[in-house]
Order: C-alpha cells, then structure tokens, then sequence
C-alpha cells in the first residue's frame, strides 16, 4: 500500500520506509534553503526594501532597491550637498 495517493514509487513500494516513499515524491518545507525559498534571502530583501522606503522619505533617488544603489544614491547625496545629488554650476552670468 502507498503511503499517499501522489506516491510515485508504484509496485516498487514494497519494502521502502515512509520516509522513502516521501522523498520519492521530491516534497519540501517552504522557508527552508535546500528548497530555494531562503528565510534569510527574505530578510535580507525586506531590509533592503525597507532601506530604500527610508532613503526615499529622506528624498534621495536610488536607481535600484540594492543596499549599493541606496548607498551610492546617500554617497552622492553627502557630495552634492543636497538630496537629489546633483552638483549644480553657476557659470557666473
């Protein structure tokens, strides 16, 4: 007898254990690295998401959501002396 209706081991179930029967079926626990699903790559996306909602509350512009582009956009900012980063020249007319 199969251990669930989706056992793909067949005929050859015969003498497999349940948690052979159950591997055979390639299931995985979500939020576990082996299954890609990487709680710490999460995590690691919420802070940058989160950095980049408080870069923009600061009024900064970053290309992109990766702590790199927050930080060039912050690095480009302290240099500028202004927020959008933009260094302005007055020609003197």
């Amino acid at each position: 007898m199969a251990c669930a209706s989706s056992c793909r081991a067949g005929s050859a179930h015969e003498g497999m254990s349940y948690g052979e029967c159950l591997r055979s079926q390639g299931l995985a626990v979500m939020g576990l690295e082996s299954t890609g699903n990487d709680l710490t790559r999460q995590k690691k996306w919420d802070r940058e998401l989160q950095s980049y909602r408080d870069a923009r509350s600061e009024g900064l512009s970053p290309k992109g959501t990766t702590h790199r582009d927050i930080d060039l956009a912050k690095k480009n900012a302290d240099l500028a002396g202004n927020a959008a980063g933009i260094i302005t020249v007055e020609t003197g007319d």
